[in-house]
């Protein structure tokens, strides 16, 4: 070998050993970062009271509690979600009986979970370390921001580790894709559907990635895709086999499955007949805080396009340096799906698009590598260490503005005294007046009240929200919830409605439930809109 090559070799390796120094540096504070903003993310998870207007994790809660008393999900209480999220907050409240505070310790388990397989998943596709700490620091970021979590206690934050962990079991299977990896990988996906369809994405993205590796890519046979896609879903389905035997024994099986999908699909179709484009551009201001890790995302798609392009025609399919491409398309399909989950209710909500953020942010951190470093076996030089942290500033950096954001909001809420909101008040006065007996009904979506005050309901759809959502919740639930009503009238109940010329007010279900309170019900106290009443022949107290 020449002096001028030693020279050369001696100095590449010279700056190998830098990067992996400043890459050491790089992990360490990111680790810091990303449990410094869970702890900020699930504060507000612990210490900020829940707004008027509802939020779904007392309702979640709520329904775990009195599953404890042994009213069963489906049959006595009942939203459209699966029993995942029921059965983790009821393991919660078994240590910590009804103390909602302590579902946020159990969701930074779930997300420090999550954050550790992101970075292990970066790092068994080679990613150096700049990059794996990328991809941690935007899921770390974008997963605890306010923005993307609503009152706490969401399906989506719990969906994040088996999803991801799901993804990385599934690499594990490279290249042959057999064995038992991914039957784990297809189980850990049925997990993260136990608590939100969506959970699915990963599966669904490694399905079509099978199939591409079959019909495109000419790595697998047809007998071992067929063998790998069965093995897979049966290991999604085993996730399932649980729930299956205890809602079956409790002749609650229908009841669970139309609850987590039929119903949801419903609803879903039904939003995209009235409006079939709107999800499409709410979803454009949803998605500001990850904006720069989208757009990176989006540029990684074409670039992944072309290079599978370039791939097909050079016939480079079973090229070593073509497994970092692999996983480059199966990040990208993980995020479609992921992304067609959250666009697919027709609504828009902005905790629809939390369960995307590991997706997105993998798809994000894979683009950035492939354009500043350069994938293994790449025949160009990367960027400069500067020039990469320096990218990495741009796609983090409206994610810690909006996080900056969430730290003066923290601020305010922890130094200001907390305000009840009108829903707390009315807690407070139920529990006061309330005999242990005594049953509870909320026309409104304030689950809070439910989980306040511990009263059952005599009303298995425990609010209206369900009659206002389609048409066919309308007529489903509005007529199952006056025909309970009737049958069975509960000692108190909240309405919550604002005006009654309003378009709500006007609603025939709403004016059957006027009709019924008028008849047997007496009001005695008012908070601002909300008012409560009394079942006529109880004795007051």
């Amino acid at each position: 070998m020449s002096s001028e090559n030693c020279v050369q070799l001696n100095a590449s390796e010279a700056n190998r050993a830098e990067n992996r120094s400043e890459g050491n540096h790089l992990v360490t504070v990111v680790a810091c970062y990303a449990f410094l903003s869970t702890l900020i993310g699930r504060t507000f998870t612990a210490l900020i009271p829940t707004p008027l207007e509802g939020s779904d994790g007392p309702l979640f809660a709520y329904i775990a509690s009195e599953w404890l008393k042994g009213h069963i999900p489906y049959l006595f209480t009942w939203t459209n979600k699966p029993p995942g999220i029921f059965i983790t907050n009821a393991a919660t409240f078994l240590l910590f009986p009804g103390n909602l505070k302590t579902l946020a310790v159990t969701e930074a388990f779930f997300f420090f979970g999550c954050l550790a397989t992101v970075y292990l998943l970066m790092r068994s596709w080679g990613a150096p370390r700049v990059v794996a700490a990328l991809a941690v620091a935007l899921t770390a970021g974008a997963g605890n921001l306010l923005w993307f979590n609503q009152g706490g206690n969401l399906t989506e934050i719990y969906v994040l580790w088996p999803a991801t962990l799901s993804i990385y079991l599934f690499s594990r299977a490279a290249p042959n894709y057999r064995g038992k990896w991914v039957f784990l990988a297809g189980f850990f996906a049925g997990v993260a559907a136990l608590f939100k369809p969506i959970g699915i994405a990963a599966l669904l993205a490694q399905t079509l990635l099978l199939f591409l590796l079959y019909i495109s890519f000419r790595r697998l046979s047809a007998r071992d895709l067929i063998i790998s896609s069965t093995v897979s879903w049966a290991g999604a389905v085993s996730a399932w086999v649980p729930a299956f035997i205890y809602f079956y024994h409790y002749k609650a099986l229908g009841e669970m499955l139309f609850a987590s999908f039929g119903y949801n699909f419903e609803y879903a179709g039904s939003n995209w007949a009235q409006a079939p484009f709107w999800a499409l551009l709410v979803a454009i201001p949803v998605l500001k805080p990850i904006g720069a890790a989208a757009i990176m995302g989006a540029v990684g798609l074409f670039e992944v396009v072309s290079k599978l392009t370039s791939a097909a025609r050079a016939r480079q399919w079973e090229s070593k340096a073509f497994e970092p491409l692999i996983f480059w398309t199966l990040s990208l399909l993980w995020f479609f799906f992921d992304l067609a989950g959250a666009l697919a209710s027709g609504r828009g909500y902005r905790h629809y698009f939390l369960a995307m953020v590991p997706s997105l942010s993998v798809s994000a951190a894979m683009t950035f590598w492939h354009f500043t470093r350069g994938f293994p076996n790449d025949r160009r030089p990367g960027a400069s260490l500067k020039l990469q942290y320096l990218l990495f500033l741009v796609v983090s950096g409206p994610i810690l503005f909006s996080q900056a954001g969430d730290v003066w909001k923290l601020r305010l809420a922890l130094v200001q005294p907390a305000v009840k909101t009108p829903a707390h008040i009315t807690a407070d006065y139920l529990n006061s007046v309330r005999q242990a007996s005594d049953t509870l009904f909320v026309w409104d979506y304030l689950p809070e009240i439910y989980f306040l005050t511990g009263m059952s309901s005599s009303v298995r759809v425990l609010t209206a929200l369900h009659t206002s959502l389609s048409p066919q919740g309308h007529e489903r639930f509005g007529g199952e919830i006056l025909r309970e009503l009737n049958k069975q009238p509960p000692s108190y109940v909240v309405d919550a409605t604002e005006d009654a010329n309003s378009f709500a007010a006007q609603d025939s279900m709403y004016q059957g439930f006027r009709d019924f309170v008028v008849r047997h019900y007496s009001l005695v106290r008012a908070f601002g809109d909300v008012k409560i009443y009394k079942l006529a022949d109880l004795p007051r107290k």
